[in-house]
């Protein structure tokens, strides 16, 4: 993997410091949960030139499925455990169309504005 960060092709940097993100797929393995809610519209604005955007991160539902089952899901406070339905209306709000793959527990945001082939 070193000459895909060598060649610049895989950055790590703040989602918020960083230029527009350009790529077909932009995968986002809990980062959106460490923004509050005023800065995740601002990150969420810096994926508006990707083809799909892949989230995946905790929700209220992951926390609840987990105390049923007798585990305990923890996380760093203050982080955005929100329902799944408060992360599509946020995607939504803020120019994705959105669908929960409930299989894998994953937001597929694709910008509204790009044309699906």
């Amino acid at each position: 993997y070193e000459k895909f960060f060598q060649s610049g092709q895989i950055q790590i940097k703040s989602i918020l410091e960083s230029k527009p993100v350009i790529a077909d797929i932009a995968y986002c393995n809990g980062t959106l949960t460490y923004m509050n809610e005023e800065t995740l519209p601002l990150a969420l604005k810096k994926f508006k030139n990707v083809g799909m955007l892949i989230a995946i991160h905790n929700t209220t539902e992951d926390i609840i499925a987990a105390r049923e089952m007798g585990e305990e899901l923890l996380h760093n406070e203050p982080r955005l455990i929100r329902s799944n339905q408060w992360w599509l209306d946020t995607f939504d709000k803020n120019g994705f169309r959105t669908k929960l793959n409930t299989k894998y527990n994953t937001f597929c945001a694709i910008p509204k504005n790009t044309k699906i082939r």
